[in-house]
Protein backbone atom coordinates (compact mmCIF):
# COMPACT_ATOMS: atom_id res chain seq x y z
CA UNK A 1 0.00 0.00 0.00
CA UNK A 2 2.91 2.35 0.76
CA UNK A 3 4.29 1.51 -2.37
CA UNK A 4 1.13 2.85 -4.02
CA UNK A 5 1.03 5.36 -2.27
CA UNK A 6 4.64 6.66 -3.16
CA UNK A 7 3.56 6.57 -6.49
CA UNK A 8 0.33 8.83 -6.71
CA UNK A 9 2.28 11.48 -4.78
CA UNK A 10 5.20 11.31 -7.12
CA UNK A 11 2.71 11.18 -10.20
CA UNK A 12 0.65 14.16 -8.69
CA UNK A 13 3.89 16.64 -7.67
CA UNK A 14 4.83 16.13 -11.66
CA UNK A 15 1.13 17.08 -12.60
CA UNK A 16 1.38 19.60 -10.34
CA UNK A 17 4.93 20.88 -10.90
CA UNK A 18 3.82 20.97 -15.19
CA UNK A 19 0.39 22.90 -13.82
CA UNK A 20 1.98 25.49 -11.65
CA UNK A 21 4.67 26.47 -14.66
CA UNK A 22 1.46 27.86 -16.79
CA UNK A 23 -0.30 29.44 -13.64
CA UNK A 24 3.37 31.26 -13.29
CA UNK A 25 4.22 32.34 -16.66
CA UNK A 26 4.63 35.51 -17.05
CA UNK A 27 2.08 37.77 -18.74
CA UNK A 28 3.17 38.29 -22.33
CA UNK A 29 1.09 41.34 -23.28
CA UNK A 30 0.21 42.90 -20.29
CA UNK A 31 -2.31 45.89 -20.43
CA UNK A 32 -1.26 49.24 -19.73
CA UNK A 33 -1.59 51.03 -17.19
CA UNK A 34 -3.90 53.44 -18.65
CA UNK A 35 -6.07 50.75 -20.56
CA UNK A 36 -10.03 51.10 -20.25
CA UNK A 37 -12.93 49.00 -20.80
CA UNK A 38 -15.16 49.36 -23.40
CA UNK A 39 -18.79 49.09 -22.23
CA UNK A 40 -20.26 49.45 -26.09
CA UNK A 41 -18.90 48.80 -29.36
CA UNK A 42 -19.88 48.94 -33.06
CA UNK A 43 -17.48 46.76 -34.29
CA UNK A 44 -15.32 49.29 -36.70
CA UNK A 45 -12.26 47.00 -37.12
CA UNK A 46 -8.97 48.05 -38.45
CA UNK A 47 -5.45 47.33 -39.29
CA UNK A 48 -3.29 50.21 -40.36
CA UNK A 49 0.00 50.00 -41.80
CA UNK A 50 0.61 46.54 -39.75
CA UNK A 51 3.96 44.75 -40.14
CA UNK A 52 4.10 41.17 -38.31
CA UNK A 53 6.44 38.55 -37.10
CA UNK A 54 6.18 35.80 -34.60
CA UNK A 55 8.36 36.10 -31.42
CA UNK A 56 11.63 33.75 -32.17
CA UNK A 57 12.29 31.27 -29.65
CA UNK A 58 14.62 31.53 -27.07
CA UNK A 59 18.54 32.22 -29.16
CA UNK A 60 16.74 31.27 -32.33
CA UNK A 61 17.28 33.62 -35.77
CA UNK A 62 14.63 36.20 -36.02
CA UNK A 63 11.62 35.04 -37.94
CA UNK A 64 10.67 36.39 -41.06
CA UNK A 65 7.49 38.48 -41.45
CA UNK A 66 3.80 37.44 -42.22
CA UNK A 67 2.44 40.53 -42.43
CA UNK A 68 3.53 43.31 -44.39
CA UNK A 69 2.09 46.79 -44.60
CA UNK A 70 -1.25 45.35 -44.40
CA UNK A 71 -4.12 47.89 -44.38
CA UNK A 72 -7.91 46.43 -43.68
CA UNK A 73 -10.63 48.18 -42.66
CA UNK A 74 -14.50 46.67 -41.78
CA UNK A 75 -17.04 48.35 -41.09
CA UNK A 76 -19.66 47.48 -38.72
CA UNK A 77 -22.31 45.12 -40.24
CA UNK A 78 -19.71 43.55 -42.56
CA UNK A 79 -18.74 40.88 -44.23
CA UNK A 80 -15.26 40.39 -45.02
CA UNK A 81 -13.74 37.35 -46.24
CA UNK A 82 -9.78 36.87 -46.28
CA UNK A 83 -8.83 34.49 -49.23
CA UNK A 84 -5.21 32.89 -49.67
CA UNK A 85 -2.96 29.66 -49.69
CA UNK A 86 -1.76 28.07 -46.21
CA UNK A 87 0.80 30.33 -44.47
CA UNK A 88 -0.61 33.74 -46.36
CA UNK A 89 -1.23 35.31 -42.73
CA UNK A 90 -5.27 34.67 -42.78
CA UNK A 91 -5.35 32.98 -38.76
CA UNK A 92 -2.55 35.63 -37.88
CA UNK A 93 -5.12 38.57 -38.59
CA UNK A 94 -7.73 37.32 -36.59
CA UNK A 95 -5.16 36.88 -33.38
CA UNK A 96 -3.97 40.50 -34.03
CA UNK A 97 -8.20 41.76 -33.93
CA UNK A 98 -8.14 39.90 -30.55
CA UNK A 99 -4.41 40.82 -29.58
CA UNK A 100 -3.21 37.47 -29.10
CA UNK A 101 -0.45 39.25 -30.58
CA UNK A 102 0.78 42.66 -30.85
CA UNK A 103 2.21 44.32 -34.30
CA UNK A 104 5.55 44.86 -34.57
CA UNK A 105 4.71 48.08 -36.63
CA UNK A 106 1.52 49.71 -37.37
CA UNK A 107 -1.75 49.72 -35.04
CA UNK A 108 -4.98 47.73 -35.23
CA UNK A 109 -7.86 49.30 -34.09
CA UNK A 110 -11.28 49.15 -32.60
CA UNK A 111 -13.95 51.58 -32.96
CA UNK A 112 -10.45 54.11 -33.83
CA UNK A 113 -9.01 53.38 -30.75
CA UNK A 114 -5.93 51.12 -30.44
CA UNK A 115 -6.06 47.52 -28.99
CA UNK A 116 -3.39 48.56 -26.63
CA UNK A 117 -5.28 51.03 -24.81
CA UNK A 118 -7.84 48.57 -24.29
CA UNK A 119 -8.12 45.87 -21.34
CA UNK A 120 -7.88 42.22 -22.85
CA UNK A 121 -10.54 41.17 -20.84
CA UNK A 122 -13.68 44.15 -21.72
CA UNK A 123 -12.04 43.28 -25.86
CA UNK A 124 -12.77 39.70 -25.81
CA UNK A 125 -16.06 40.25 -24.43
CA UNK A 126 -17.16 41.95 -27.79
CA UNK A 127 -15.67 39.06 -29.59
CA UNK A 128 -16.39 35.53 -30.78
CA UNK A 129 -13.54 32.83 -32.28
CA UNK A 130 -14.91 29.95 -33.78
CA UNK A 131 -11.56 27.93 -35.17
CA UNK A 132 -11.06 24.95 -37.48
CA UNK A 133 -9.82 22.86 -34.84
CA UNK A 134 -12.72 22.83 -32.48
CA UNK A 135 -12.22 22.16 -28.60
CA UNK A 136 -15.19 20.69 -26.86
CA UNK A 137 -15.27 19.69 -23.07
CA UNK A 138 -15.84 16.52 -21.84
CA UNK A 139 -19.65 17.50 -20.79
CA UNK A 140 -23.19 17.98 -22.37
CA UNK A 141 -23.62 19.64 -25.41
CA UNK A 142 -25.91 21.50 -23.81
CA UNK A 143 -23.37 22.85 -21.49
CA UNK A 144 -20.75 22.60 -24.15
CA UNK A 145 -22.94 25.54 -26.46
CA UNK A 146 -23.87 27.55 -22.90
CA UNK A 147 -20.22 27.69 -22.88
CA UNK A 148 -19.87 31.47 -24.11
CA UNK A 149 -23.01 32.44 -22.48
CA UNK A 150 -24.05 29.85 -19.05
CA UNK A 151 -27.57 31.84 -18.00
CA UNK A 152 -29.00 31.85 -21.75
CA UNK A 153 -32.61 29.87 -22.03
CA UNK A 154 -33.04 26.28 -23.52
CA UNK A 155 -35.24 28.05 -26.28
CA UNK A 156 -31.94 30.19 -27.00
CA UNK A 157 -29.69 27.46 -26.65
CA UNK A 158 -32.49 25.56 -29.18
CA UNK A 159 -32.31 28.90 -31.35
CA UNK A 160 -28.72 29.24 -31.45
CA UNK A 161 -28.47 25.19 -32.86
CA UNK A 162 -30.49 25.73 -35.12
CA UNK A 163 -28.77 28.46 -36.59
CA UNK A 164 -25.82 26.62 -37.01
CA UNK A 165 -27.67 23.23 -38.66
CA UNK A 166 -27.19 21.39 -35.43
CA UNK A 167 -30.69 21.05 -33.68
CA UNK A 168 -31.23 18.28 -35.66
CA UNK A 169 -28.52 15.39 -35.11
CA UNK A 170 -28.33 16.94 -31.43
CA UNK A 171 -32.54 15.79 -31.24
CA UNK A 172 -31.36 12.46 -32.44
CA UNK A 173 -29.10 11.20 -30.08
CA UNK A 174 -30.26 9.16 -27.69
CA UNK A 175 -29.90 11.98 -24.66
CA UNK A 176 -30.44 14.78 -26.99
CA UNK A 177 -29.05 17.84 -25.50
CA UNK A 178 -27.93 15.99 -22.63
CA UNK A 179 -25.41 14.00 -24.21
CA UNK A 180 -22.05 13.54 -23.18
CA UNK A 181 -19.80 14.23 -25.77
CA UNK A 182 -16.86 12.92 -24.44
CA UNK A 183 -12.99 14.25 -24.01
CA UNK A 184 -12.39 16.87 -26.99
CA UNK A 185 -15.56 16.13 -28.06
CA UNK A 186 -14.67 12.58 -29.13
CA UNK A 187 -17.80 10.70 -29.45
CA UNK A 188 -19.05 13.14 -32.30
CA UNK A 189 -17.76 13.16 -35.89
CA UNK A 190 -15.63 16.31 -36.53
CA UNK A 191 -18.67 18.51 -38.95
CA UNK A 192 -20.98 18.05 -35.30
CA UNK A 193 -18.24 19.33 -33.38
CA UNK A 194 -17.71 22.13 -35.60
CA UNK A 195 -21.74 23.07 -35.51
CA UNK A 196 -21.66 23.17 -31.73
CA UNK A 197 -18.97 25.19 -31.77
CA UNK A 198 -20.32 27.44 -34.35
CA UNK A 199 -23.96 27.42 -32.18
CA UNK A 200 -21.76 28.13 -29.34
CA UNK A 201 -20.77 31.41 -30.90
CA UNK A 202 -24.10 32.02 -32.09
CA UNK A 203 -25.54 31.98 -28.51
CA UNK A 204 -22.81 34.05 -27.63
CA UNK A 205 -24.23 37.11 -29.89
CA UNK A 206 -20.86 39.11 -29.97
CA UNK A 207 -20.70 42.20 -31.91
CA UNK A 208 -17.48 40.66 -33.94
CA UNK A 209 -17.37 36.83 -34.81
CA UNK A 210 -14.45 35.61 -36.02
CA UNK A 211 -14.31 32.45 -38.60
CA UNK A 212 -11.33 31.06 -39.22
CA UNK A 213 -12.63 28.17 -41.42
CA UNK A 214 -15.11 26.87 -39.43
CA UNK A 215 -17.02 24.30 -42.12
CA UNK A 216 -13.70 22.28 -43.27
CA UNK A 217 -15.54 19.18 -41.60
CA UNK A 218 -18.72 20.38 -43.14
CA UNK A 219 -20.06 18.63 -46.51
CA UNK A 220 -20.73 20.81 -49.22
CA UNK A 221 -24.70 20.94 -48.50
CA UNK A 222 -24.36 20.97 -44.44
CA UNK A 223 -21.87 24.44 -45.48
CA UNK A 224 -24.82 26.08 -47.70
CA UNK A 225 -27.26 25.17 -45.13
CA UNK A 226 -25.21 26.67 -42.35
CA UNK A 227 -24.16 30.04 -43.97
Amino acid sequence: TLARVNDMVQRATAAGRRVFEVLDAPDELPDDADAKALEKVRGQMELRDVHFRYPAETGGRQSPLVLEDVNIRIDPGQTVALCGPSGAGKSTVLNLLLRFYDPAQGQVLLDGRDLRSIRRDSLRSHFALVQQETFLFNDSILDNIRYGHSEATMEQVIAAAKAANAHDFISKLPSGYDTKVGERGVRLSGGQKQRISIARAFLANPQVLLLDEPTSGLDPGQTRETR
